[in-house]
């Protein structure tokens, strides 16, 4: 007997015995899963996250608007 696992977005995962029961659960939005493969997703996803996090920020302060302030001293030669 295989084991389908199956995963549903309200009602969490759940283990089908038999192709029969994985049909009809599909029917009713049930969707097939492998468990390894959720896991090393996920990893992935925090390994990419933490890298864009390491990455320097370019340009993050926004531009001013507007003239800027008159320089106390005129610059000269």
């Amino acid at each position: 007997m295989p084991n389908i696992y199956l995963t549903h977005p309200k009602h969490g995962a759940k283990v089908a015995t038999n192709v029969d029961e994985a049909r009809a659960d599909m029917a009713n939005g049930w969707k097939i899963f492998t468990p390894g493969v959720q896991a090393r997703l996920q990893e992935a996803e925090q390994r990419m996250e933490a890298e864009k996090a390491a990455e320097p920020v370019v340009n993050a302060l926004p531009s001013r608007r507007g003239r800027g302030r008159p320089r106390a001293e005129p610059q000269g030669d």
